[in-house]
């Protein structure tokens, strides 16, 4: 049997390491804080929801311009309807081409350590921040992401690379933000324990 922070050889059954001290068995991850196994907490992608107030302002540009089409202005060749259906249906496919870049190619993951932001198809960039490095967390949201409850956490860091971190698009905001704000206190308890001892 070995002692899990020092790794020295101990007795079958010692329950203290005589070395280090370290608690062993079933309490040594809890009375050892930085053993402790990283375990996934949360994860999720951007929601095509987050768009939605995009979505609603083109639907009132299409209505309008279908209104003004057969209204006002005379599109008498087959070539000015297309002209005019292409400018109409464009905003529509940009807005779908993005949101499903977005959904495909981002996506957040929350462990008991580290939060995590994958981004890119076919290159990768992962960008990871220590939970003890998060000082500030908030959540902004518009009416409409409001209605579907979607929206954008903000956390501001101490991490040099990503002081500033936007998780966008997600689901339930809040509660993420709670749970994110819940394993920031949980591992900083941890790390002051350790340093106590």
């Amino acid at each position: 049997m070995k002692c899990v922070p020092c790794a020295a050889d101990l007795p079958a059954g010692s329950l203290f390491c005589p070395k280090c001290g370290a608690k062993q068995g079933a309490g040594a991850a809890a009375a050892n804080p930085g053993t402790e196994p990283e375990q996934p907490i949360w994860e999720d992608r951007y929601s095509f929801l987050a768009d939605a107030h995009l979505w609603i302002l083109w639907s009132l540009f299409a209505g309008a311009a279908l209104f003004a089409a057969l209204k006002w202005l005379h599109l008498d060749k087959p070539w000015m309807r297309w002209v005019y259906a292409g400018a109409v249906l464009l905003p529509a496919l940009w807005l779908l081409l993005s949101d499903f870049i977005s959904r495909i190619s981002v996506r957040y993951r929350l462990t008991t350590h580290r939060l995590f932001k994958e981004e890119g198809i076919l290159s990768r960039r992962i960008s990871e921040i220590e939970l003890m490095r998060i000082d500030d967390l908030s959540v902004s949201q518009n009416l409409v992401q409001r209605i579907f409850d979607i929206g954008v956490v903000t956390l501001m860091t101490t991490d040099t690379s990503d002081p500033r971190l936007e998780i966008r698009g997600i689901r339930h905001p809040v509660q993420v933000k709670e749970h994110i704000r819940a394993q920031v206190q949980r591992r900083r308890a941890r790390t002051l324990n350790v340093e106590s001892l």
